[in-house]
Protein backbone atom coordinates (compact mmCIF):
# COMPACT_ATOMS: atom_id res chain seq x y z
CA UNK A 1 0.00 0.00 0.00
CA UNK A 2 1.35 3.46 -0.84
CA UNK A 3 0.52 6.79 0.75
CA UNK A 4 2.40 9.78 -0.66
CA UNK A 5 5.12 10.76 1.82
CA UNK A 6 4.90 7.48 3.78
CA UNK A 7 6.39 4.05 3.17
CA UNK A 8 5.65 0.56 4.46
CA UNK A 9 2.03 1.44 5.35
CA UNK A 10 0.36 -1.43 7.22
CA UNK A 11 -3.05 0.12 7.98
CA UNK A 12 -5.04 2.98 6.49
CA UNK A 13 -8.49 4.40 7.22
CA UNK A 14 -10.53 7.31 5.96
CA UNK A 15 -13.01 9.37 7.96
CA UNK A 16 -15.47 11.98 6.71
CA UNK A 17 -12.80 14.61 5.96
CA UNK A 18 -9.51 13.09 7.15
CA UNK A 19 -7.38 9.99 6.64
CA UNK A 20 -4.81 8.16 8.76
CA UNK A 21 -2.19 5.47 8.21
CA UNK A 22 0.13 3.33 10.32
CA UNK A 23 3.76 2.90 9.33
CA UNK A 24 6.60 1.58 11.49
CA UNK A 25 4.30 1.56 14.52
CA UNK A 26 3.44 5.26 14.20
CA UNK A 27 0.12 6.89 13.24
CA UNK A 28 0.11 9.61 10.58
CA UNK A 29 -3.01 11.65 9.69
CA UNK A 30 -3.93 14.35 7.18
CA UNK A 31 -6.96 16.36 6.06
CA UNK A 32 -9.47 18.30 8.15
CA UNK A 33 -8.55 18.92 11.78
CA UNK A 34 -11.37 21.15 13.10
CA UNK A 35 -11.99 18.76 16.00
CA UNK A 36 -8.41 17.59 16.57
CA UNK A 37 -8.87 14.38 14.60
CA UNK A 38 -5.29 14.47 13.30
CA UNK A 39 -4.04 13.97 16.87
CA UNK A 40 -1.09 16.33 16.68
CA UNK A 41 -2.26 18.71 19.43
CA UNK A 42 -3.62 21.37 17.07
CA UNK A 43 -6.74 22.09 15.07
CA UNK A 44 -4.86 22.93 11.86
CA UNK A 45 -5.74 21.00 8.69
CA UNK A 46 -2.90 19.47 6.71
CA UNK A 47 -2.54 18.34 3.10
CA UNK A 48 0.45 16.16 4.07
CA UNK A 49 0.65 13.39 6.70
CA UNK A 50 1.45 14.58 10.24
CA UNK A 51 2.43 12.25 13.06
CA UNK A 52 -0.22 11.87 15.76
CA UNK A 53 1.54 12.90 18.98
CA UNK A 54 1.51 10.70 22.06
CA UNK A 55 0.34 7.46 20.45
CA UNK A 56 1.72 4.52 22.40
CA UNK A 57 4.13 2.41 20.39
CA UNK A 58 3.68 0.31 18.47
CA UNK A 59 0.42 1.24 16.79
CA UNK A 60 -0.86 -1.58 14.60
CA UNK A 61 -4.29 -0.50 13.29
CA UNK A 62 -5.99 2.88 12.88
CA UNK A 63 -9.66 3.68 12.35
CA UNK A 64 -10.81 7.15 11.29
CA UNK A 65 -14.40 8.10 12.15
CA UNK A 66 -16.48 11.14 11.26
CA UNK A 67 -14.23 13.65 13.07
CA UNK A 68 -12.36 11.35 15.45
CA UNK A 69 -9.73 8.62 15.23
CA UNK A 70 -8.89 5.51 17.24
CA UNK A 71 -5.86 3.23 17.09
CA UNK A 72 -4.76 -0.07 18.54
CA UNK A 73 -1.61 1.17 20.19
CA UNK A 74 0.77 -0.24 22.77
CA UNK A 75 -1.23 -2.73 24.79
CA UNK A 76 -4.57 -0.99 24.31
CA UNK A 77 -6.68 1.54 22.44
CA UNK A 78 -6.25 5.29 22.09
CA UNK A 79 -8.67 7.81 20.56
CA UNK A 80 -8.71 11.53 19.77
CA UNK A 81 -10.82 14.20 18.11
CA UNK A 82 -14.57 14.95 18.32
CA UNK A 83 -16.17 13.64 21.51
CA UNK A 84 -19.57 15.36 21.89
CA UNK A 85 -21.30 11.99 22.29
CA UNK A 86 -18.58 10.29 24.33
CA UNK A 87 -17.25 8.33 21.35
CA UNK A 88 -13.66 8.50 22.63
CA UNK A 89 -14.62 6.43 25.66
CA UNK A 90 -12.76 8.60 28.19
CA UNK A 91 -15.87 9.26 30.30
CA UNK A 92 -16.20 12.82 29.01
CA UNK A 93 -17.66 14.82 26.14
CA UNK A 94 -14.54 16.95 25.72
CA UNK A 95 -12.89 17.01 22.29
CA UNK A 96 -9.30 15.76 22.50
CA UNK A 97 -6.48 17.13 20.34
CA UNK A 98 -4.14 14.31 21.40
CA UNK A 99 -4.68 10.61 22.10
CA UNK A 100 -6.44 9.47 25.26
CA UNK A 101 -7.11 5.95 26.49
CA UNK A 102 -10.74 4.85 26.84
CA UNK A 103 -11.85 3.83 30.31
CA UNK A 104 -12.72 0.14 30.13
Amino acid sequence: MEVVGLSAVTSVSTGALHSCAVTSGQVWCWGDDTKGQLGNGTMNPSLAPLEAQGVLMPATVVSAGGAYTCALAGAGVQCWGFNANGQLGDNSTTDRLSPVSPMF
